[in-house]
């Protein structure tokens, strides 16, 4: 027991030595205040334009601690747009069907805030998945495909913003 609680002590004070701060606080710093999300509805994939929207919505509120305002009162602006959507053949069966594909999503985002801030880029998340009889996708494939790249494209796109606030920070 004693030497748990001095590797648990040791370990703090070499953290807190060394100026390492959790990832949490630099996306505090990155979106001061409130925020507004305005996702461009594809209207060929509005389910999966409509859940990129309520997905980042629920990233903002959960790790900026953010609340969602108004264009006109938000004291940062992010604007989302699914530019393109592939599937990519991965692996195939002895008989030559695709067993494995991948979905590959990009993403536009540009972002704006109140102290000048800019920021405009594409983003790419992949998620790789198999199919069952025929190499065919299926709609509940596509879309849960589709959820999860999009998921990891907006991941990346909040860890550059954490970068922005680690930047800002020091």
């Amino acid at each position: 027991m004693r030497i748990k609680a001095l590797s648990l002590v040791l370990s703090l004070l070499v953290l807190s030595g060394c100026g390492y701060k959790p990832s949490s606080t630099f996306y505090k710093s990155s979106f001061k205040g409130s925020v507004f999300v305005d996702v461009d509805i594809d209207l060929m994939d509005t389910q999966n334009s409509v859940y990129i929207n309520d997905i980042f919505n629920q990233m903002i509120v959960e790790r900026f601690q953010s609340r969602l305002e108004d264009r006109d009162r938000a004291d940062s602006i992010i604007e989302i747009k699914i530019n393109d959507v592939k599937f990519k053949p991965l692996l195939y069966d002895e008989k030559g069907y695709v067993s494995i594909y991948r979905a590959v999503v990009s993403i536009y985002v540009r972002y704006n805030d109140r102290d000048g801030v800019e920021m405009s880029r594409s983003y790419d998340g992949r998620y790789d998945f198999s199919v069952d009889n025929a190499s065919i996708i299926t709609e509940s494939n596509r879309y849960e495909a589709i959820k999860f790249a999009s998921h990891k494209a907006l991941e990346i796109f909040i860890s550059n913003i954490s970068a922005m606030g680690n930047k800002n920070d020091n």
